[in-house]
């Protein structure tokens, strides 16, 4: 069968991605902290945080509850009182305020970075999974990783630069970005990355983040 070659120019870059100051951003979101943020060539980081205004939003839904939690709120058999379909709707009320607040957070969160940086990369989280584990559940769920990451592909990749996403077994957390060596010691408790072979000591997340900044970097220039 003849297969026939045709002609076709080159797809003009985005205009946009000139005006970024950033290559590559590795991005390393967390429950401590939202997300860090670093480039490695340039060697800028940046750490971001959820509005005080989220946590003081879940306080006061945590204390709210507890004062009604001897209501009738329904179940096995019984249905809820009408005091506990006000507090229902009450709750309802706060969820819807929380949800709001984290919403424009990352809105605005992702379009100040696309302004910055051509390209991203992440870790491909396993958010489910992470959800099962009972201490952590509450603050997964509040943080709002894959609404974040939705949208700041979104909006990357609509403007010209694209989003690389690491295995979620891609060890960034243990591997040093100024040597390469990975710390098998290291345990989730552990705040600071102390490398056993350079002796580097740095930020858990940052590390990470810079270790993504080289993923990132790497697959791009396979990609070129």
């Amino acid at each position: 069968m003849l297969v026939k070659a045709i002609e076709a120019e080159q797809l003009p870059v985005h205009p946009l991605l000139d005006e970024r100051q950033y290559e590559t951003f590795g991005i390393d979101v967390g429950v401590k902290q939202f997300a860090s943020i670093a480039n490695q060539k340039k060697g800028d980081s940046e750490i971001l945080s959820l509005p005080d205004s989220i946590k003081l939003e879940q306080l006061n839904q945590a204390k709210f509850q507890w004062r009604n939690r001897n209501k009738q709120l329904g179940g096995k058999g019984k249905p809820p009182s009408k005091n506990a379909i006000k507090y229902y709707k009450k709750l309802a009320k706060y969820h819807c305020h929380m949800k709001n607040v984290r919403r424009d957070f990352i809105e605005k969160t992702t379009t100040n970075l696309v302004t910055q940086v051509k390209h991203v990369c992440l870790e491909s989280l396993n958010v489910k999974g992470m959800m099962k584990n009972g201490k952590l559940a509450a603050s997964i769920a509040r943080q709002g990783f894959y609404q974040f990451r939705q949208r700041l592909t979104t909006k990357i990749v609509s403007s010209g630069g694209t989003v690389v996403l690491a295995d979620q077994w891609f060890p960034s957390s243990k591997t040093c970005h100024n040597c390469g060596c990975i710390n098998q010691e290291l345990k989730l408790k552990d705040r600071t990355f102390n490398c056993p072979h350079c002796g580097i000591r740095i930020d858990r997340d940052l590390n990470a983040a810079l270790v993504l900044s080289q993923y990132g970097e790497v697959n791009e220039n396979a990609r070129g």
